[in-house]
């Protein structure tokens, strides 16, 4: 099969993979802001949109309604285990104010 071959050949679950991170990322980031209070109105607003999309991303990659459920309730468990003046969570949510910016 060759190098090449096997790279093509793990794509689609390296796609399933990063899709599965996606929707744990943002559901952490969902939840953390429900409970913490991280974001302007505008932010807030744009995260659960965002979290379906990752929801819907997931799914086209190959994962399973179920792998979707489990990333989900990881994250909430995730966000609702941290502490909201972390260091951790105030990263994360500087890299979504960032990334929010930059998108508007």
């Amino acid at each position: 099969m060759g190098f090449l071959g096997a790279v093509l050949a793990a794509a689609p679950g390296l796609a399933h993979a990063q899709a599965i991170d996606l929707v744990y990322e943002r559901t952490v980031m969902t939840t953390a802001d429900q409970r913490c209070g991280l974001f302007a109105p505008e932010i807030s607003a744009a995260l659960s949109p965002a979290r379906a999309q990752a929801r819907g991303a997931a799914l086209r990659a190959g994962a399973s309604a179920q792998d979707v459920r489990r990333a989900e309730q990881r994250g909430v468990e995730s966000a609702l285990g941290a502490d909201c003046q972390s260091r951790d969570v105030a990263a994360a949510a500087q890299r979504v104010r960032s990334a929010f910016e930059a998108y508007a």
